[in-house]
């Protein structure tokens, strides 16, 4: 009945957004494929073949783990040492892994798309979130829903904000079940008959 600031849609699409940016730092799908193959030791037995592969891991791997998109390993090895003699600083390849390789032309590709999504769909969800947040909680209650109807409950008062009415715990004592549903079960909440509700109510207020 206690409503939370994040709910289980909220987790799921933040999931889904962390998830969607891990693929496209990693590269793609793809590179999934080459850590499972390569823990199965299933390779190229083509020398040059061999070698390709293993110089597009090598890049992905440092992609992932330094968050920069390279082309080859001589691209990665020249921004290394650019690093370490300060011509460089790795604050400034920040977010480059989700675009082009460093070095060459960027095209608007699949990365740029993809990100460019996340992004967007990050936005409107903060954006949700947070009038959700100004419209929906009050500091110092939990919201309750019985029924379609919303009530704001503290440890010491209960507050319909629509019908800007309040019953504190007196009140609840003395109307209890003169009450309409939603304030007799909200009633039982501040009242200190039930350890285990005023502990729940102030669980939800904490969330």
């Amino acid at each position: 009945m206690f409503d939370s600031f994040t709910t289980d849609e909220s987790k799921a699409l933040l999931m889904f957004l962390f998830v969607c940016l891990l693929i496209t730092r990693m590269g793609g799908f793809a590179f999934l494929f080459q850590i499972m193959l390569r823990v199965l030791r299933v390779d190229f037995r083509s020398e040059k073949l061999k070698k390709y592969n293993d110089n597009a891991f090598d890049t992905q791997i440092y992609r992932l783990l330094n968050g920069i998109n390279v082309a080859c390993v001589d691209d990665a090895k020249l921004i290394e040492e650019n690093i370490e003699s300060g011509r460089l600083r790795r604050t400034s390849f920040w977010l480059t892994g989700f675009f082009g390789p460093m070095g060459h032309k960027n095209i608007i590709g699949f990365d740029f798309i993809l990100v460019s999504f996340v992004f967007t769909l990050s936005v409107i969800h903060g954006i949700t979130l947070l009038t959700n947040t100004i419209l929906n909680y009050k500091i110092g209650y939990a919201t309750f829903n019985l029924k379609h109807e919303r009530l704001y409950i503290s440890t010491d008062e209960i507050y319909n904000k629509n019908a800007e009415i309040i019953i504190d715990k007196k009140h609840c004592s003395q109307y209890k079940y003169a009450l309409s549903n939603i304030y007799d079960e909200a009633c039982d909440y501040i009242m200190p008959t039930s350890k285990e509700k005023s502990n729940a109510l102030i669980g939800a207020i904490e969330n």
